[in-house]
């Protein structure tokens, strides 16, 4: 799970914070969206169980699918 805000010109913050066998996870994502897809980067950094600290950068990026049914945009 996840929050976040967008503002009008598209550039979105999003963080997350998840666990997974006794880990938490935290996530922090920026970026930017248009109509037609966008790419967000942020890192994740999670303490392991042996109490050492990590961290990875993560990409992604969204496209339209070719065939999607989707509501107009207002």
């Amino acid at each position: 799970m996840g929050a976040g805000s967008i503002d009008p010109s598209g550039t979105v913050h999003l963080t997350s914070t998840w666990s997974i066998r006794g880990i938490t996870v935290r996530g922090d994502y920026r970026g930017t969206l248009t109509q037609s897809g966008g790419a967000l980067t942020g890192i994740q950094s999670w303490r392991g169980l042996d109490g050492a600290g990590h961290s990875r950068t993560c990409q992604v990026a969204l496209v339209l699918a070719a065939n999607a049914n989707r509501a107009a945009i207002q």
